[in-house]
């Protein structure tokens, strides 16, 4: 389940980085209250939406899984780091060519703010729950 939460949110997070316009109360399916916040902010959303889908890329341990399933949990989490770190970039690059966008560092260093947070929540929360287990025993 956590996988195809995280494919429809990459999916989500694609379209909005590459839309003509970046005004996304333009889209009428979208949440009202969340667009208006989104348009509102300069980055902020930007931390968010890649913090939310680092979250969810870790729990499934997506996208490394799909090409090395045997990786330990702390190379699983550098790994993924690696690539949505890369996919912030990724994202921000084609803006330089649509006409109403424009191609931002600072969307991209907010990308990566959201993914390091979300790696740092991960991996405290992990050593959590280890000590948790092994206080069980």
């Amino acid at each position: 389940m956590v996988d195809v939460a995280f494919v429809v949110l990459l999916v989500l997070v694609t379209f909005l980085c590459l839309r003509p316009s970046s005004f996304i109360i333009e889209l009428p399916w979208f949440p009202r209250s969340v667009a208006e916040w989104s348009d509102g902010s300069r980055h902020l959303p930007h931390t968010v939406a890649f913090f939310v889908l680092a979250v969810t890329g870790f729990a499934a341990r997506l996208p490394v899984r799909w090409f090395r399933p045997s990786l330990s949990a702390t190379r699983s989490l550098i790994a993924n780091t690696a690539i949505l770190l890369a996919l912030a970039v990724a994202l921000e690059i084609p803006q330089i060519w649509l006409d109403e966008r424009t191609f931002s560092v600072l969307d991209i260093l907010a990308g990566w703010g959201g993914v390091i947070a979300a790696g740092g929540v991960w991996a405290a929360l992990s050593r959590w729950r280890v000590r948790e287990s092994e206080s069980e025993e």
